[in-house]
């Protein structure tokens, strides 16, 4: 299979644990993967409005190409999933097929995120991983805001941005951008506020 088309481009976008083409409104074809090799890597700044506030979102932006079509796929910086994925994606050969899984998970609100992993040839150990681990990160720090206790993790998602442009980025040949793209998105189908983290600081 390898996966909306803009620019040539088939975008691809997670709801309750499948993927799908975003021109698939009705959700009628679901997915369990998406792959190909990939060919562009960069991240994504975009908006949308949510409940009556605008919505900040920041994503790693994948492009894999499958023969003749290129697929994309974007993970929230902010999600559960993002920092077992930028591990991952350290670990990969690039000139071999890769593959992003989608699986469902279930929130405290109700709702179904979608998380997704990478497989290649049977499995991608991370590079964040204690055992097997090339790199360390900086620690959540507990902090009081507004009275209650919260997790400022920007020193942590910095580290790991900072990570992925400088030894993932580079790597990739065929279109590589660090640029961040600024674009307004439709309502996010599955944005959350569980995934957006009720105990970190809301900046």
């Amino acid at each position: 299979m390898g996966m909306g088309t803009q620019n040539g481009v088939k975008y691809v976008v997670g709801d309750k644990g499948k993927f799908y083409l975003s021109s698939d409104k009705e959700r009628a074809t679901p997915n369990d993967y998406v792959d190909g090799y990939i060919s562009k890597a960069n991240f994504k700044d975009s908006s949308f409005e949510y409940e009556g506030k605008t919505i900040k979102k920041r994503s790693l932006s994948i492009n894999l190409k499958d023969g003749e079509d290129t697929y994309n796929v974007q993970i929230d910086t902010k999600s559960r999933g993002y920092a077992t994925v930028v591990g991952q994606l350290l670990n990969i050969d690039l000139d071999k097929k890769v593959t992003f899984i989608a699986k469902a998970r279930d929130l405290p609100s109700g709702k179904v995120a979608t998380d997704m992993f990478i497989t290649q040839d049977g499995g991608v150990k991370s590079a964040f991983s204690k055992e097997n681990g090339r790199y360390e990160l900086p620690r959540w720090k507990e902090v009081e805001f507004e009275g209650e206790k919260k997790f400022d993790r920007k020193e942590y998602f910095d580290k790991i941005e900072e990570i992925i442009t400088k030894d993932f980025f580079s790597k990739i040949t065929e279109e590589p951008t660090q640029k961040a793209q600024e674009t307004t998105d439709e309502v996010d189908s599955e944005y959350n506020e569980d995934e957006d983290g009720e105990d970190s600081l809301p900046f």
